[in-house]
């Protein structure tokens, strides 16, 4: 969800992942966990490409009300980070996937995964700090 922004593009996310292994012949169950999201993540990237213009006006922010659910404040943070950092937290923390799966599925090496989410996670926390301190 996080990786897609909307709920829409992730069922096609999705989607677009399950007919990629339905046409290469590959059994969920076969593969290691971070396939999955390898692929989608390979889609995401075509998607990306193909619509510049589209994601540049993704991401609209309401303004803060001031009595806004936690959860918002949680996601607007989320939508703070930048790419990488977005698709680190997400894989790790709503994907259940460990720092070297997700290494794995990004193709990046283990050592700049474990760095982005060490500076996803400070991100997070300074956004929802300041969040706190200008709310409360």
């Amino acid at each position: 969800m996080h990786l897609a922004r909307n709920e829409t593009d992730a069922e096609d996310l999705v989607q677009s992942m399950l007919i990629a292994m339905l046409e290469r012949g590959t059994d969920p169950g076969d593969v290691a966990p971070s396939y999955p999201f390898r692929v989608m993540r390979n889609a995401h990237i075509t998607v990306k490409r193909r619509e510049r213009v589209r994601q540049r006006h993704a991401l609209r922010l309401v303004r803060p009300t001031g009595d806004e659910p936690e959860e918002h404040g949680l996601t607007r943070a989320i939508a703070s980070l930048d790419e990488n950092q977005r698709e680190v937290i997400t894989l790790k923390h709503a994907g259940g996937l460990t720092l070297e799966q997700i290494a794995t599925a990004t193709d990046t090496p283990l050592g700049t995964v474990a760095g982005i989410h060490r500076r996803a996670i400070a991100a997070l926390r300074e956004h929802l700090t300041r969040r706190e301190e200008t709310t409360g």
